[in-house]
Parts: C-alpha cells; structure tokens; sequence
C-alpha cells in the first residue's frame, strides 16, 4: 500500500473493524514480528520499500518500539542516524548524560519529546526559555543561539554530570549544547509515528491471520489509486 496515496483514516478505520481490539498473544506477537523481520512486508504500510527492507533485514527489529524507531528513521531520511543506531544496538553505547531517556532508540535523540526532556535533564530551565531553545536550534537562529547558550550553562551550574574534580566543567557543557543543535535537525514527533505504525501492524496481523482478506483489501486499495 502506497505510503503517500494511503488514506490513514479510512483504513484505520477499516483495520478497527477486521482487527481484534485486544492486543495478540505472545504467539501471535512473535509471528507479526517475524513477519517484519523476514522483510514479508509487501502490502504493509510504511514497510514496503527495498530502503526499508534492507533496513529491517539488517536491524532485525523484536519490538513495536523497533518498528517505531525504524519509520521514525525513514521519515526524516535518517541513514546515518540508521547506521550509529545499528552500531549502538549490537556494541552498545554510553548514556551519559541522559541515561535511560534514549533507550528506546539506542542512545540516539530522535524524538521531540526525548528532545525536552534533554533539556530539562541538562538544565534547570522554565517550559518557556525550554521553547524557545527547542525553536532557535531547529532554526538555526545564530544571534539567538550566541544568547542562550549562556542560559543554557546557567541552568546546568547545579548539575552533578557537569563537574569534573569538584569544577564546573564549561567545555562538557558546550559540547552538549553544539550536540543539541546537531540533533534538533532530526526530530520527529513520536506519537505521529506511532498511531502510524499501528496501522503496519494491523495490516501485518491481518496478513497472517486473513489471508485471502488482506490481500482482497490490498486489491481494491490498489484499484481506487489506478
């Protein structure tokens, strides 16, 4: 099913009536995800692609948040962020200094929301100096970038992860602050992503379970945009 000719609400809709509210059970959830990561995707929103086959060939995804991360990457054209994510998952990486926030996607800030919560994490700053931070790195807005820097480093005086032998370490802070900018160019909205997939993932349960009815669908789809 075409990504850019698919009519997300009518077949959501559609894929709420076929497809069983509840979630599958474990048996059904392992046949869906061997299903993506054996690339059988023809047919299924968002997956259909050679680009994303060979991704999901080599990512190997064992999750829906995988699935999320992998269409996540394709929206925003993220081949390098594909490549040090695949590095990251099979050698692992270091998580300073967010910890567990980029878990989900394997020490790399891809979401608007990881995004935030950086901020908030790094600095100790209002929901407003926050906003306007998020709009000047996304902008590249140097004047506004050259003040708020040093905002930025004043909100993370009381950070323990920025003192180096009992000093405030200014350059750890720079460097964070110039990585927050490279970053802000890749962010995606994760919910958006999200209700997406569930479609993929609709359609992927219906293909194994329906069969002869995922493929009925698949045709009269193709026929309305030929």
């Amino acid at each position: 099913m075409g990504d850019e000719n698919i009519d997300q609400t009518v077949l959501f809709k559609l894929l709420n009536v076929l497809v069983p509210k509840e979630m599958p059970s474990s048996g059904q959830e392992i046949a869906i995800m061997n299903l993506f990561a054996h690339q059988k995707t023809d047919g299924i929103y968002l997956f259909e692609s050679s680009e994303i086959k060979e991704q999901l060939q080599m990512f190997q995804p064992a999750s829906f948040n995988d699935l999320v991360l992998l269409a996540a990457l394709n929206k925003v054209n993220g081949a390098v962020l594909f490549d040090q994510i695949l590095q990251n998952k099979n050698n692992g990486y270091d998580d300073f200094p967010y910890g567990s926030l980029l878990n989900s996607t394997y020490g790399v800030m891809l979401y608007e929301d990881q995004y935030i919560e950086a901020l908030k994490l790094s600095a100790d700053l209002d929901e407003q100096v926050i906003a306007e931070m998020r709009d000047a790195m996304q902008q590249r807005k140097s004047n506004e970038l050259a003040a708020l820097i040093h905002v930025f480093a004043e909100g993370c005086t009381h950070n323990s992860d920025f003192r180096q032998d009992g000093n405030f370490a200014q350059a750890l802070v720079r460097q964070v602050w110039f990585e927050l900018i490279e970053q802000s160019s890749f962010l995606v909205n994760r919910q958006q992503i999200i209700n997406q997939v569930q479609i993929s993932w609709k359609l992927a349960w219906l293909k194994l379970q329906h069969p002869a009815l995922f493929e009925e669908l698949l045709s009269r789809q193709r026929g309305e945009m030929g």
